[in-house]
């Protein structure tokens, strides 16, 4: 299944257009959608559509609801699940750069010591569900394996990078003016 998730600048008035298009997508009324939009962590989900024959599910959320939760980790719902592998299709390159370095460095916090590359990697799946107000009661208690076991290369490749990077930023003496440009 493919999983999208759209930023738009209204979600409700992307909505109403959506609901148009693909009345299907919606197993509610209209008049729910606000209360749906802007409950829990923003995003409004529609689970489970086939479109031109293949299943997938989507999201909706706010521009602004985006860009708070991936700087600040406002819910870390949408912040969380960007964590992981995932392909972007238009403009929010930075913004995942930044929220990947915020859960490379709050994994490295949560393990001090000496780790496996393993060990981190499941820090960082474990993070990204934090947010995820279904961990712990509704979801597969073995989820934060599978997924690192399903995506370890991906992982591996994209925090190896980050690591290295970060490495480099403290050894040519500007990390700080990094930490300061992030924390504007």
């Amino acid at each position: 299944m493919l999983d999208f998730i759209f930023v738009v600048a209204d979600p409700l008035a992307w909505h109403y257009e959506n609901r148009q298009r693909h009345p299907t997508h919606y197993h509610h009324p209209s008049s729910l959608d606000g209360f749906l939009q802007y409950s829990a962590a923003g995003l409004y989900y529609v689970p489970s559509v086939v479109v031109g024959g293949q299943r997938i599910k989507y999201g909706v959320i706010a521009t602004a609801s985006f860009q708070a939760d991936m700087r600040h980790w406002t819910t870390l719902y949408v912040a969380g699940r960007l964590h992981k592998s995932v392909r972007i299709f238009h403009g929010t390159t930075d913004l995942l750069a930044e929220n990947r370095m915020h859960a490379m460095r709050a994994s490295l916090l949560s393990l001090g010591g000496r780790f496996s590359l393993r060990d981190f990697l499941q820090c960082v799946v474990r993070i990204s569900y934090c947010g995820d107000p279904r961990m712990g009661w509704a979801e597969d208690p073995h989820k934060v394996g599978r997924i690192l076991d399903g995506q370890y290369d991906e992982l591996a490749e994209i925090y190896s990078k980050l690591l290295t990077l970060d490495a480099e930023t403290v050894q040519s003496g500007d990390y700080y003016n990094q930490v300061d440009a992030w924390w504007d």
